[in-house]
């Protein structure tokens, strides 16, 4: 999915990707990138966002719409 994280205000656009048979490869290789990774299942991720968790917006959105409408098939 893709989304306006601004509309109105901001050109800026996210897009997030669903996954699947995902396999762990190893570390990032930009550790910069992200101060912790975890696997989650779906369930758990509902807990994480209904306690506050996730905090940032862009996260928030793609999980939620996720949780939302469930994964989809490729068109």
């Amino acid at each position: 999915m893709s989304y306006n994280a601004l509309s109105g205000l901001s050109t800026m656009r996210f897009t997030a990707y669903h996954a699947i048979e995902c396999t762990y490869v190893g570390p990032p290789s930009d550790p910069s990138e992200s101060t912790r990774i975890e696997w989650f299942m779906p369930e758990e991720v509902a807990k994480l966002i209904a306690n506050g968790q996730v905090p940032d917006g862009p996260s928030l959105t793609a999980l939620s719409f996720y949780l939302a409408v469930g994964p989809r098939s490729p068109a």
